[in-house]
């Protein structure tokens, strides 16, 4: 888009109020989770995926509960630094 420079500095200014009012409202209303689903993977086991602000990617066993890996905040396939992996019990 053409134009006049400060309205492009309005609207990057507009863009970026309306990203933080878009937070506020995960925030207020799931606090730190965006994003849950449980998954079928077969022979009764099942999953559950979530993703927390700020970006970071859990899988659960949904039987036990027990944390099967976690992302860094932000690299969602990079391991978190210093997450040991508990395997449930079968």
């Amino acid at each position: 888009m053409s134009g006049d420079p400060r309205h492009h500095a309005v609207r990057l200014k507009l863009a970026a109020d309306t990203l933080a009012w878009g937070l506020r409202i995960i925030e207020s209303h799931q606090g730190p989770l965006v994003y849950r689903k449980l998954v079928n993977m077969g022979q009764g086991e099942s999953r559950i995926v979530t993703l927390h602000l700020p970006g970071i990617l859990r899988v659960s066993d949904a039987r036990t509960g027990v944390l099967l890996a976690e992302s860094r905040p932000g690299e969602l396939l990079d391991i978190a630094e210093g997450f040991e992996p508990e395997f449930p019990q079968s």
